[in-house]
């Protein structure tokens, strides 16, 4: 069944132009390159359907490099604009795992879907522009929305604001999209910590030449599966700051400094819980505190990371100070230090609009058109990965346990539908739900269309 859906997935993905030549605004950051995006599908669609006279509200359906649709007014009602224009496309990670140590239950292994995503983004044009996305499909075996908001770009003062449900915005790599972060998973801090996807509003905007960026955002959570902290809460407050004191953009030999700061605060009414995994899905929680009564918490994140052409390195420490009902206030802390090297010389993407890092793409893509170049190992794009993660979830009588977690990696990007993730990873939990050593070892075929 697998062999069958990855080969009608290649059929599927053939049918565009070369691999790697065009921007998705589904997994971009920054709404000006989603607004490019936008503006060349609509420059396809008039090539394919200029000669479209009839009048009328009129719905056209092109491909390039993916399904893409165009809603347009033929009679002059909206002053023949295009008032849709968006793209339908889906994500798909299937993992395969094994696990060694025999010290930790519940690591069986196998192969499973870890997302399975259908989505459509696009622009609506009303007053002025609105950017919108939809991204829902399964996410760990659960059905789950990811996002599902609306955005108006280009506001006086505030720059932007983002209605619905999104990544809250507090750290680097959780707020870097799935698609495009070098490792499998986040690493234990920001598993345990960081808020995800939640429902909300947030403003936010890039100033200083967009050498800054600022978001505030308020939100609640939502039915969605969990993606952060384990926390229950009806308001939280987050913001985050970056900046960039070095910007010397040179295409492939690239150097930037990247700095940050995050904060948010919770206001349970219920429960507050942290809890980690040592950088894969399939594996119990080894770090745990449990449900603290609690009446808030104050959450806090400092981010870092240096590109020089092919090298990235980044790092994150994140805690959290609760102010619990029943107990002494325990404060939790941890951090992870990466880095990434390409040995074929690519440079990672970074968005200034949004203060995150994009997907790689190889310098000579792997055509799929070309069944021949299929097994070229000398296309695609080849990265080595290592990644350091400690936690401790141990505090005023809250046992929840301590973890030291690495990871390696290597990967190998065909073009911008196509990645392969391949990782070892060995972790030592003590003093929460269990005591042990883990070894793991795990692949991810990624498909984006």
């Amino acid at each position: 069944m697998w062999r069958t859906l990855f080969a009608l997935l290649v059929l599927l993905l053939s049918g565009g132009t070369a691999a790697g030549q065009h921007s998705d605004p589904g997994e971009v950051a920054g709404h000006a390159a989603v607004e490019l995006d936008l503006k060349d599908q609509a420059k396809a669609s008039r090539q394919i359907d200029e000669s479209a006279e009839a009048p009328g509200v009129v719905v056209r359906l092109y491909w390039k490099n993916g399904l893409n649709y165009r809603l347009e007014d033929q009679l002059n009602i909206f002053d023949n604009a295009s008032r849709l224009t968006g793209r339908i496309g889906l994500r798909l990670q299937i993992d395969g795992s094994a696990y060694a140590g025999g010290e930790i239950e519940g690591t069986d292994g196998g192969v499973d879907i870890r997302r399975f995503y259908f989505y459509t983004t696009g622009k609506l044009d009303l007053v002025r522009p609105v950017l919108f996305k939809l991204d829902l499909g399964q996410n760990a075996g659960k059905f789950f929305i990811e996002d599902a908001y609306f955005w108006v770009t280009d506001l006086p003062w505030v720059g932007t604001a983002k209605f619905g449900q999104f990544t809250a915005p507090m750290s680097l790599a959780k707020l870097t999209s799935s698609n495009s972060r070098p490792f499998m998973e986040v690493g234990s801090p920001v598993e345990a910590f960081s808020p995800g996807s939640k429902a909300g509003v947030q403003l936010a905007n890039a100033v200083l030449d967009s050498r800054a960026t600022w978001a505030f955002g308020v939100f609640s959570d939502t039915f969605a599966v969990p993606d952060g902290d384990a926390s229950s809460s009806r308001l939280r407050v987050v913001t985050r700051t970056t900046g960039l004191p070095i910007w010397e953009p040179a295409g492939e030999q690239s150097r930037l400094l990247h700095l940050g700061v995050s904060a948010s605060y919770v206001f349970s009414s219920e429960l507050v819980q942290y809890r980690a995994r040592p950088g894969t899905n399939y594996v119990p929680f080894l770090v745990d505190t449990g449900a603290i009564e609690a009446s808030g918490s104050f959450v806090y994140g400092l981010e870092a990371a240096w590109v020089e052409g092919p090298i990235t390195l980044a790092g994150e420490f994140l805690g959290a100070s609760v102010s619990a009902e029943n107990a002494a206030n325990p404060n939790f802390y941890g951090l992870y230090a990466s880095a990434v090297y390409s040995l074929t010389g690519e440079t990672r993407p970074y968005d200034r609009l949004a203060g995150v890092f994009g997907a790689v793409e190889p310098r000579e893509p792997i055509d799929l058109g070309d069944w021949s170049s299929l097994g070229n190992w000398e296309k695609g794009a080849w990265e080595l990965a290592a990644r350091t993660s400690w936690i401790d979830l141990a505090s005023a009588g809250v046992e929840g346990g301590r973890m030291i977690s690495t990871t390696f990696g290597l990967n190998w990007i065909w073009n911008r539908e196509i990645r392969w993730l391949m990782e070892y990873g060995h972790a030592n939990a003590h003093g929460g739900p269990q005591d042990g050593k883990l070894h793991t070892f795990q692949v991810r075929l990624q498909i984006l269309i």
